[in-house]
């Protein structure tokens, strides 16, 4: 990618393998830390990445958890039932505090989607699948994200609207 400063462009160029991206400017290449940014993420940071969206989405106070009102609000514009999003927040709440936090959310993430007890056997799980089967998984969890009414955009996952 090209950037402008001072009237001077840049061009990143990203390599494969992590640590090695270089930086072009007037000629000279250079290694650029702000290239790494560029890298591919892991497969479990794609995954984390992808929940992170939703629950940003639902937590409409943006308070860092989410509240029983929060998501029934996004169960039924998802045209779910409210019992369905009470049952959902029953099962995530762990901790019983009446709210979501965001470890609550990603851990029942963990258990429901890769039957993993952590994020070290959930990364084993999705680093073992073939390609194939990881890509089968991802569009799985983004069909399933679009059935409760979220829709992707450029800046990642979000609430849609209302579903009729």
């Amino acid at each position: 990618s090209a950037r402008r400063r001072g009237g001077d462009t840049r061009v990143v160029l990203v390599l494969d393998a992590p640590g090695e991206s270089m930086t072009e400017f007037r000629g000279k290449a250079f290694k650029s830390p702000e290239a790494t940014v560029n890298q591919p993420q892991s497969r479990i940071e794609q995954l984390r990445q992808l929940f992170a969206d939703a629950f940003v989405a639902i937590d409409s106070s943006k308070d860092g958890c989410i509240s029983p009102r929060e998501l029934s609000s996004a169960w039924q514009r998802a045209g779910r039932s409210l019992g369905e999003a009470l049952a959902t927040f029953r099962e995530t709440d762990r901790d019983g505090d009446g709210f979501i936090s965001w470890d609550e959310w990603w851990s029942t993430i963990i258990a429901d989607e890769l039957e993993a007890e952590s994020e070290e056997e959930a990364e084993a799980e999705v680093n073992a699948m073939g390609e194939v089967e990881w890509r089968e998984f991802i569009g799985e969890i983004k069909a399933s994200l679009v059935g409760a009414g979220f829709v992707e955009g450029a800046d990642g996952w979000a609430q849609g609207p209302p579903m009729l």
